[in-house]
């Protein structure tokens, strides 16, 4: 899945200099509502198709899934096992995409402003472990111990998710920095090229 968001256009908004505005993904909801069973009671039966360069997980939550397939194929895991589980998760979901939809709630945050760096870990942080708690329940309920050594994954793979996501976004800048100086010196050059013409005329 990969096409340009035709939402700017219709809310009037300019296109993207450069390149494609690429949706985040599609989400489709049935014209009646259908409620489904889940883990904490009944919701609404809705697809959601997020485009790979959107994703808020690291492709080694495919290993994860494998490695949690057969796991029950096995039987109950050790808690040594559910440990490597819960890593691999964190370690998947931390990633910058997840920082930017946290900036997206959050506000401006440049690298340099540290105590807005340290609300954007936390929220970071609750991000995280809100979508862990989602998909891990049962064996975050079944953990006795570990508990201290998952909290130094989380704050270590958040933290460095979101230096990578400040490196994307100063590469970023600065691709976007020359693209406008060359657009400004072929205009400029046009201009005299144009204006030499008009006095050789």
């Amino acid at each position: 899945m990969n096409f340009a968001s035709t939402i700017p256009a219709r809310l009037g908004m300019p296109p993207l200099i450069d390149y494609a505005n690429w949706a985040e993904g599609v989400v489709v909801r049935s014209a009646a509502e259908i409620r489904v069973p889940y883990k904490r009671g009944f919701v609404r039966a809705i697809v959601k198709k997020k485009a790979k360069r959107f994703s808020e997980e690291h492709a080694v939550y495919e290993s994860a899934t494998r490695w949690d397939s057969a796991r029950d194929a096995r039987g109950d895991a050790t808690e040594a096992q559910q440990l490597e589980l819960l890593t691999l998760e964190i370690q998947a979901l931390a990633t910058p995409n997840r920082v930017q939809n946290a900036i997206s709630k959050l506000g401006p945050v440049e690298h340099d402003q540290k105590e807005r760096v340290k609300e954007l870990l936390a929220m970071t942080k609750q991000d995280v472990t809100e979508e862990i708690e989602q998909r891990c329940a049962d064996e975050l309920a079944a953990l006795r111990g570990g508990i201290e050594r998952l909290q130094s994954v989380l704050e270590h793979e958040c933290k460095s998710a979101i230096i990578e996501f400040f490196k994307q976004r100063a590469a970023e800048r600065r691709r976007l920095a020359r693209a406008a100086s060359s657009s400004s010196s072929s205009n400029s050059s046009t201009t005299t090229a144009t204006t030499g013409t008009s006095s050789s005329t």
